[in-house]
């Protein structure tokens, strides 16, 4: 897995290039860019600034997900839209109350 910190330069093309990602530090200015250039089949998302996941469900490659910290997100439909997921992992999102969808994500093994 590739570690990638989002809040500092790196080189865009590992969005493009790496099969396993560990993206730190998610804010607005790089989400446009890592929905359009991502490619990896396993994503960690770590420190997300984001309010919202909108969008996510256009990364179509990515199989197995791991969301951690995110302390601003209430709600993860646009998670549930990822019907290509066989893993998921939803860890401190203090705002979530509801999971209501994840059971179209019907691919899901772990």
């Amino acid at each position: 897995m590739t570690t990638i910190l989002l809040d500092r330069p790196f080189d865009k093309e590992q969005l493009t290039k790496v099969y396993s990602l560990d993206l730190r530090n998610l804010d607005k200015k790089i989400w446009p860019q890592i929905l359009e250039k991502c490619n990896a089949a396993k994503i960690h998302f770590y420190h997300i600034k984001l309010d919202s996941l909108d969008g996510i469900e256009k990364l179509h490659t990515t199989t197995s997900l791991v969301l951690e910290w995110a302390t601003k997100i209430s709600g993860l439909t646009p998670v549930f839209k990822m019907n290509q997921l066989t893993h998921l992992d939803i860890i401190d999102f203090p705002k979530i109350s509801n999971i209501a969808g994840i059971s179209s994500l019907i691919n899901i093994e772990q």
